[in-house]
Order: structure tokens, then sequence, then C-alpha cells
């Protein structure tokens, strides 16, 4: 995937140390925020870490894409090209 494709901010994404005014997690792509999170429901440090991780895990996809769908088994496969669909039509 060259720059030229990429459609969300560029990797990588760090998690900003927590402070007393922003005791949340935040995600920055460089100085940008990319996301921040918020939510009492679910632990606020494991979906940031799962957020951060988004641009590597995408990345990952994309390199196994290349194999072509010929060594992995074809249930492996579909996963993959769900995941990527997923993460760059939002679908």
């Amino acid at each position: 995937m060259n720059n030229a494709e990429i459609k969300h901010s560029p990797a990588p994404w760090k998690i900003a140390e927590l402070t007393e005014q922003h005791p949340s997690p935040r995600i920055f792509s460089g100085s940008r925020l990319v996301a921040h999170v918020s939510n009492s429901d679910y632990p606020n440090e494991a979906n940031a870490n799962l957020i951060a991780a988004a641009p590597d895990m995408l990345e990952a996809l994309q390199n196994l894409e290349n194999d072509d769908g010929k060594t992995m088994p074809p249930s492996a496969w579909k996963l993959v090209q769900n995941a990527i669909t997923k993460a760059t039509n939002g679908v």
C-alpha cells in the first residue's frame, strides 16, 4: 500500500500519557488526535491499545493478502479479506 492509497491518519499511532487534565486514553498520529477513548462500560486502556494497533494490524493483513490465498486456509483468507474491506471501506 503506498501513501497515495492511505485514507487514515498515518502510523504509528501512540497512546498519550494519562494526566490529571486528560485521564482517559488519547491516541495520536504524530501531533494529530486520532481518537479519545472514554467509555465507562469497557476498559479504556484495552480499547485504546486496540485502536492504537489498528494501522499495524491493517498492514499485517495487507501483507498476508499478498499470499493470494494460496497457502492459507480458505476460512482464514476470507477473514483477512473481510477485515481489510472493513478497515478500508467501513463496511
